[in-house]
């Protein structure tokens, strides 16, 4: 229960953190965080694959919301981890534990979304928010060229970040307060 309520004080930290953890691995077939995503033997780098995507919308939204995930995921990662070191001395022994926990067993890249938004709360939704609108502001041929995605995403300007980190908020704020209408 300790470790319980020391994940959920975890929140308030995820959404703070910038799109710099998009590279987090994504799960797509890679074996590093640096090759480009794989579905089945096709890879992102050949350009009919990449054709493809630009030419079905679906395929597009699909690999759009996986790298939205991947970077909320990786801001969640990166909380956990502010967290476990704990530079101010702000945190508990209880709660470092927790996070360490969390860290070192990379749970939260295996967890679904719901498991992710119980555990983490408003933090869960203020970094998916976040990520959605960071992904919305990357051209569609940026997105499926793996070499230049990460960088098209580096290079928006503060001004684009801070939008996002405000839309971020005020989304989360209505969304949990329609969830507590629930």
């Amino acid at each position: 229960m300790k470790h319980l309520l020391a994940a959920l004080l975890l929140a308030s930290l995820s959404g703070t953190v910038l799109a710099d953890d998009a590279a987090k691995p994504v799960g797509l077939g890679q074996d590093s965080a640096k090759e480009p995503p794989m579905l089945k033997n096709l890879k992102l780098t050949d350009p009919l694959v990449q054709q493809k995507y630009l030419n079905e919308p679906d395929m597009l939204r699909f690999l759009r919301a996986t790298y939205s995930e991947a970077c909320a995921r990786g801001t969640l990662t990166k909380a956990v981890t502010m967290v476990k070191l704990d530079r101010q001395g702000k945190y508990t022994q209880v709660q470092k534990d927790a996070a360490k926990n969390l860290s070192d067993s990379q749970r939260i890249w295996k967890m679904s979304s719901y498991e992710m938004e119980a555990l983490f709360g408003p933090g869960y939704l203020k970094s998916a928010n976040y990520c959605d609108c960071m992904m919305k502001e990357v051209a569609d041929t940026d997105l499926v060229n793996p070499k230049k995605g990460l960088e098209v995403i580096e290079k928006l300007p503060s001004s684009t970040q801070k939008t996002c980190e405000r839309l971020a908020q005020e989304k989360t704020e209505r969304q949990v307060a329609n969830q507590k209408k629930d």
